[in-house]
């Protein structure tokens, strides 16, 4: 269970979350920007009354957000429903598109700070706004290849389409090779390396503790515990 969170009505949070083990699940191709914007956008949607997008950036491994509680005093904050929301169906998308199972993101929630001053608020916008430059990717922000949200959005109207063929639950997402999604063969072998490491990994900690007694029978006759 994840530390209590406090979510105060009118406060902007600035937002963070990483990929397990920094892995490059947010590298900037057209189908994970798609998916991306529109899980964003179907969030924002959802929860429009209640919150409000002011700032995002996403690079390969971790992503920035800038999200205001429009809530009211009495009123229970739905931040927690916005990043629940947005969170998962990027998570459930992206696995099927890379064909893998597991954790998408990292252990424990995303990482929140509150912005009580308008001071405060300028510096992080232009702290999500330059990330790839301060990073050393860009020259300019507006270079980046990935998903963004910029000045120039704010209070526009923007129309994102679900992206065809992506996944977000429900029947089972069909068999994919992941080279198929701009993936360079190296970086396919080195994910199922991965994949195959933490699998070892897991099976020597279950194997180092003492096994479990054996189940007995159960008599159909008697009554069961629980």
């Amino acid at each position: 269970m994840t530390d209590p969170r406090r979510l105060l009505p009118g406060v902007t949070h600035a937002i963070t979350r990483r990929t397990a083990n920094r892995c490059l699940f947010l590298q900037p191709t057209d189908f994970v920007n798609e998916v991306t914007g529109y899980c964003l956008g179907r969030a924002a949607q959802r929860y429009a009354a209640e919150t409000s997008v002011l700032a995002f950036m996403s690079e390969v491994t971790h992503y920035h957000l800038n999200l205001s509680d429009r809530q009211r005093s009495g009123q229970l904050s739905r931040v927690p429903d916005f990043m629940r929301d947005f969170n998962s169906n990027l998570a459930r998308a992206l696995n099927a598109h890379y064909g893998r199972g597991g954790s998408f993101w990292a252990g424990g929630s995303y990482s929140n700070t509150e912005i009580h001053t308008e001071r405060s608020l300028v510096r992080q916008l232009l702290y999500v706004w330059t990330q790839p430059v301060k990073d050393g990717l860009v020259a300019s922000p507006y270079e980046w290849p990935g998903f963004k949200i910029m000045p120039e959005d704010l209070g526009r109207k923007i129309t994102i389409y679900k992206p065809e063929g992506a996944y977000f639950g429900g029947a089972k997402a069909a068999e994919t090779e992941a080279g198929a999604f701009g993936l360079e063969p190296w970086q396919v072998t080195l994910a199922r390396e991965q994949q195959e490491a933490e699998a070892l990994l897991r099976s020597r900690v279950r194997g180092g503790a003492p096994a479990p007694p054996p189940r007995r029978k159960r008599d159909r006759t008697t009554t069961p515990e629980f």
